[in-house]
């Protein structure tokens, strides 16, 4: 592959790569607040506090969507990393009814799982995308070595 070609592409997956990872983070800051009125909800729930982390879970949602389709555009600029397809936000409708019209601690305590579990998911794809614009960033310099 021609130098030049290989810094142009490298340029862009790494710009695909730093939009996945910003959108990923937004996921992982609601998800983080969204955790924090859960407990809250836990010891102190009403319904304004599950409206409130409802709300996070919701944006959440939205933004995962977002940053979906920027992980499959990274994956499409780096073909050999196809496990970044699988990064959607679950929670589950069952426990938006039981959230708001049984608002007890035991259904607050199911909720704040399904939100545990999804941070972990964005954490771990957060490091897998820092790590692989590194890689190119690293990559990128050998290539300019060669200009």
């Amino acid at each position: 592959m021609d130098n030049k070609l290989a810094l142009r592409k490298s340029d862009r997956t790494i710009k695909s790569g730093d939009v996945a990872y910003i959108k990923l983070k937004e996921v992982s800051n609601l998800l983080n607040s969204a955790r924090r009125w859960g407990l809250l909800d836990i010891v102190k729930g009403k319904y304004l506090t599950t409206f409130i982390k409802r709300s996070k879970l919701k944006k959440a949602e939205r933004v995962s969507i977002d940053a979906e389709k920027a992980l499959k555009e990274f994956s499409y600029n780096l073909t050999e990393l196809s496990e970044f397809m699988d990064i959607k936000i679950d929670i589950s409708t069952s426990y938006v009814f039981l959230d708001y019209f049984l608002d007890n601690p035991i259904v607050d305590i199911l909720v704040q799982g399904q939100i545990n579990n999804n941070r972990k998911k964005i954490d771990a794809a957060l490091r897998d995308v820092q790590k692989d614009i590194d890689r190119l960033k690293k990559e990128k310099i050998k290539i300019m070595k060669y200009l």
